[in-house]
């Protein structure tokens, strides 16, 4: 008789949980956590995740959002003590516009820091450093995590001025947006949930998550929990389509 053989069952790979950043219809940068498999190289396999093709185009498409960095790009990396140098291939080089450009950097430069052991991201292109790309963004210095979507650039920078990191829905409420916004007080959540409040700039695309003349009357923190008292207006995110799933996601991730 032939001899036959059994086939035996591969066992799934081990995965981690990463995030990547992909672009949204307003411009906006939006974390979204992936699995990925668990190897020596899983920054970079996390960043290929936001490259251009077929497969990550509809996987990000399914959120309503786009990939950031142009198709056939390669990253070369090298985590050393905290600082991340990555060399993006020449494909990179392919942005179509400054606002492209500027996705690119700013998601990468984010997913990066995500991991624990990357405090601080530099740039090559082409295996060259280069101060600006070609419609003019500055890649010069060291980009570091935390101000995502950063709503001012310009008075981040003075004296007194720190920043909150607020979630907003999107146009579409289908997402929540991380806005970065620079303030003249405490950074502490007692200012992170009165910012929210004050809801998206009016230009911005963003819906706001809490109802319109809400108000916050106190928030306090004690053994690591949270109490937000707002007004007697906040009950009206009941009657919102999801039953108020959204505005409570953006109070969570906000507080958190």
């Amino acid at each position: 008789l032939p001899a036959t053989t059994a086939t035996q069952a591969q066992p799934a790979a081990e995965t981690q949980q990463t995030v990547v950043y992909y672009q949204d219809g307003e411009g906006y940068l939006v974390p979204v956590t992936r699995d990925v498999e668990k190897t020596d190289g899983i920054a970079k396999s996390t960043l290929q995740l936001m490259v251009a093709s077929p497969e990550n185009d509809l996987s990000a498409a399914r959120l309503g959002l786009k990939t950031t960095v142009p198709e056939g790009t390669t990253f070369d990396l090298d985590i050393r003590d905290g600082k991340a140098r990555v060399d993006l291939s020449r494909e990179a080089l392919s942005c179509m516009s400054a606002e492209e450009e500027t996705l690119m950097v700013h998601s990468v430069a984010q997913t990066l820091c995500g991991f624990d052991s990357v405090e601080e991201v530099s740039f090559l292109f082409d295996g060259q450093q280069r101060s600006k790309l070609t419609w003019g963004t500055d890649v010069s210095g060291a980009f570091s995590g935390g101000y995502v979507n950063l709503e001012s650039v310009e008075t981040f920078s003075s004296a007194g001025a720190s920043s909150v990191k607020l979630y907003f829905p999107s146009s579409s409420g289908r997402m929540l947006v991380p806005v970065t916004r620079t303030v003249f007080s405490p950074a502490d959540i007692s200012t992170a949930i009165l910012e929210l409040a004050k809801g998206p700039r009016t230009d911005s695309g963003l819906e706001s998550p809490i109802p319109g003349k809400c108000g916050v009357k106190s928030v306090s923190v004690k053994n690591g929990v949270a109490t937000i008292d707002f007004t007697k207006e906040f009950a009206a995110i009941a009657q919102t389509t999801d039953g108020g799933h959204q505005a409570v996601q953006a109070i969570l991730f906000t507080a958190s």
